[in-house]
């Protein structure tokens, strides 16, 4: 009973702290007080997560992959990659906003299948591998070559 309690504080505490933390907080307001001259609410800047890292537009920008990391069946941490893809071609560019969601799954499968079958806990990610998976998942989902995985980093988070 007495652990029960101390993991219910413990997530009331860290859920009171998300609360109040800057995430949470509004944005200040612009120069002239909020909005355009036509009334309407201001523009949103984007989800952070996807915001745009380069001026090219050739680069789609992708929301980070998180997989936990598994050993000895249980849970030992997460592996966080953040990545984008460089596509020069227009159309191309324009299949890829299309099927994001069937990109982001097949990342997920292929990412999911290597914490959990080919990374051993404790070592450092194999970047040049993922890539090469990654890569493999982007041609096969879209059907044909051009579009170019960019890792921007792999963090392992323990637990």
């Amino acid at each position: 009973m007495t652990q029960w309690l101390r993991h219910l504080t413990a997530v009331i505490s860290i859920l009171a702290l998300a609360w109040t933390s800057p995430a949470f907080a509004s944005p200040p307001p612009d120069a002239h007080g909020g909005g355009d001259d036509h009334g309407e609410a201001p523009a949103e800047d984007g989800d952070v997560r996807t915001r745009r890292i380069t001026s090219n537009p050739a680069f789609v920008a992708l929301p980070p992959l998180i997989s936990s990391i598994q050993n000895q069946r249980r849970l030992s941490g997460t592996m966080h990659i953040e990545l984008g893809l460089d596509v020069p071609d227009n159309a191309l560019r324009q299949k890829v906003q299309a099927r994001l969601p069937r990109l982001r799954d097949a990342y997920m499968t292929v990412l999911a299948n290597y914490t959990g079958v080919t990374y051993q806990y404790g070592e450092v990610p194999n970047a040049s591998y993922v890539s090469r998976q990654l890569q493999r998942a982007t041609d096969h989902t879209l059907g044909e070559r051009g579009a170019t995985v960019v890792l921007g980093m792999i963090v392992i988070y323990d637990r």
